[in-house]
């Protein structure tokens, strides 16, 4: 936005400019992505300016007094159906998709495969990868994949319907063709692709950073996974991110949940580690739904990795300076260790610690005084009064006692 001064101001001071300038009468786009919750809309949308805002979201039940006029999103025309199924393919064969289509009964089983995916760009994305994959398999013998997959399992998906969003009858189609084209991934040859894709069913269906896509592959170059997962459609071409319904079958499918879920968390706070948030806090924004998708899984994990997560999410939030967020995730975290680790323990007072400031942050601070003092006097049994960690703990509470 060229915003003058920008690079001088605080998270805070950022915050506030660029809510003044889209209250400016200047043409602009706002778009709210994949929004659900419509308190963060009435918070965030300005009431002035010259500003157009966008919301894109799977609620179905927005009402009047929310402001906004609804615009449902059709399935695609047969037209564009064909492109999307068969656009991969006959780019390697190097011939447009009507010559693909110019036989009669080659268009007759490709809408019939339309017609059981319900012409969603989701399930013809999924086929058409598959199609490209195999590109001896007639279309008519695809189709009578998906007709066997789903008569031999008439409940397929079911427990994915309120995950996706969309009628049971083209949900199904759906999951028979994420079903088909997972089914391409073989342990013995894809054992990397496999492990990377469970990993990812685990965060939020957003795009994710490359570091963090290194740290999923523990450590090694994760391109020649992304390769087999974009040739047989699931992930998308262009951004790594999983859509929602494909995160809710790689969890459903996942042999080990618990490891996987486990082993991410841990690559996700290895990549934060790397992030210097003192000195460049919005470095950790394109980590931020990953974690925060993490947070509502933590009763799945062990008491320390979970009280790591809970901690790190709680420390970017309340450095980023949403302290009301901040605060229960370092609560949480802080329980936890209390319980788990003890009262006395070093780590139990980073968190006592941590959740002092981001109270000092809010006001609190006849809250947050009695943390600090409990954390100092633990830091100065357990490493002495002289003692690096004991000394910025000190600082705090002295720094907190001139408020």
């Amino acid at each position: 936005m060229n915003l003058p001064g920008w690079d001088g101001l605080s998270l805070e001071d950022r915050v506030a400019t660029v809510k003044r300038a889209w209250a400016m009468p200047v043409r602009r786009l706002l778009i709210f992505d994949n929004l659900e919750d419509r308190e963060l809309l009435a918070q965030w949308r300005p009431k002035t300016g010259g500003g157009q805002v966008l919301v894109t979201s799977r609620r179905g039940d927005w009402r009047a007094t929310d402001g906004v006029t609804e615009l449902p999103l059709r399935p695609l025309d047969r037209s564009a159906s064909y492109q999307v199924l068969l656009g991969p393919r006959a780019y390697e064969q190097e011939r447009p998709v009507e010559a693909l289509l110019a036989d009669p009964q080659q268009q007759a089983a490709a809408d019939a495969i339309c017609d059981e995916l319900g012409d969603l760009p989701l399930a013809l994305a999924l086929a058409g990868a598959y199609l490209a994959d195999n590109p001896r398999l007639a279309l008519a013998d695809y189709h009578r994949r998906l007709q066997e997959l789903l008569l031999a399992d008439p409940a397929l998906t079911d427990a994915m319907a309120a995950e996706a969003g969309l009628p049971t009858r083209y949900q199904r189609g759906v999951a028979a063709a994420l079903t088909l084209s997972y089914a391409q991934l073989t342990p013995e040859k894809d054992a990397a692709a496999l492990s990377l894709f469970h990993r990812l069913a685990w965060l939020a269906s957003l795009p994710i950073p490359e570091a963090l896509l290194t740290a999923l592959s523990d450590g090694q170059a994760p391109d020649p996974a992304l390769r087999r997962l974009r040739a047989v459609g699931l992930i998308d071409r262009r951004e790594v991110q999983l859509h929602r319904l494909i995160v809710a079958f790689g969890r459903e499918r996942d042999p080990e949940l618990a490891v996987t879920l486990s082993d991410t968390v841990t690559a996700v706070l290895a990549a934060m580690d790397d992030q210097d948030l003192d000195r460049m806090p919005l470095a950790g924004t394109p980590y931020r739904p990953h974690l925060e998708e993490l947070c509502w899984h933590t009763d799945r994990l062990a008491d320390v990795l979970a009280a790591r997560l809970l901690m790190q999410t709680g420390r970017l939030l309340d450095i980023q300076g949403e302290y009301a967020a901040a605060r229960p995730l370092l609560e949480r975290a802080l329980a936890i260790r209390e319980r788990s680790l003890g009262p006395d323990h070093p780590d139990t007072a980073t968190s006592l610690n941590n959740l002092a400031l981001c109270l000092q942050a809010q006001g609190a601070y006849a809250e947050a005084r009695p943390l600090l003092e409990r954390a100092l006097a633990i830091r100065e049994r357990s490493l002495g009064p002289d003692h690096p960690d004991t000394r910025i703990i000190r600082k705090n509470l002295t720094d907190l006692n001139k408020e």
